[in-house]
């Protein structure tokens, strides 16, 4: 099952979320993971942005390695959609603090074409997210004690 909700701000209150350049969704679906090393798997989605998605999996994958996904659109939209397929780089890669051994690895996406671009907004904006869609990608930010998030 696909489901998405809008973050509540409770949860994202001091997590970096003012630094980030676009809004969150909580999504709890599987996504289709392409690696170069493991070739194609199911991972779990854990959030999806205008500019990237984080996943979690039983094992850790490289920072800058690519990555390609394929994102059904979410249970409950309340629009049609369609598959989107997306390009990205691993950006973060952690430990969970759960006990059963993943790691969540953050993604950056590269270029989005005009459909994915306007599928995913149209995915935020059936849940009430307020999502602006600049043109391109978002650029990486510098930031205390890091790079900058998608």
């Amino acid at each position: 099952m696909f489901l998405g909700r809008k973050k509540d701000p409770a949860e994202t209150a001091g997590s970096g979320k003012e630094r980030r350049r676009w809004p969150r969704m909580t999504l709890r679906s599987l996504v289709r993971v392409r690696l170069r090393k493991r070739g194609q798997l199911h991972c779990h989605l854990r959030n999806l942005s205008l500019g990237g998605l984080a996943f979690s999996a039983p094992f850790r994958v490289d920072l800058n390695e690519p990555v390609s996904f394929e994102i059904d659109p979410p249970e409950g939209a309340g629009v049609g959609g369609h598959r989107v397929e997306i390009d990205g780089t691993v950006v973060s890669s952690t430990k969970s603090a759960r006990a059963d051994g993943t790691f969540i690895m953050g993604c950056r996406f590269g270029p989005l074409d005009e459909d994915s671009r306007r599928t995913i907004l149209a995915w935020f904006e059936s849940f009430g997210e307020e999502a602006e869609f600049g043109a391109g990608p978002p650029r990486p930010r510098g930031r205390r004690g890091g790079q900058g998030t998608a």
